[in-house]
């Protein structure tokens, strides 16, 4: 059954990977939209719309889902700790 792209909307017969369903037609659509995430969540930051408290709670959850699977361990984001605890990241900015 075929869906459409996240990011650009084109049909696409998603492929079913370990435990995600694919969002996106490409890998080039892949990195758009996480670039424009990045772009948005700095602009945000620095309009004083998201703390750093909420990024880090972000942050945090991630690794919680993340532990759940002991496979997906290595796959932990930059900044957390075992048990979803976030450390102050140096070049955060």
């Amino acid at each position: 059954m075929s869906q459409l792209c996240t990011w650009c909307g084109s049909e696409f017969e998603p492929q079913v990977t370990g435990r995600s369903v694919k969002r996106f037609c490409s890998k080039s659509c892949r990195q758009s939209f996480h670039a424009a995430c990045r772009i948005w969540g700095e602009e945000a930051f620095g309009a004083g719309e998201v703390s750093i408290f909420q990024l880090q709670k972000c942050i945090a959850r991630r690794a919680r889902r993340t532990q759940r699977d002991p496979a997906t361990e290595q796959g932990k984001p930059t900044g957390v700790h075992a048990g979803g605890v976030v450390e102050p990241m140096a070049d955060a900015r």
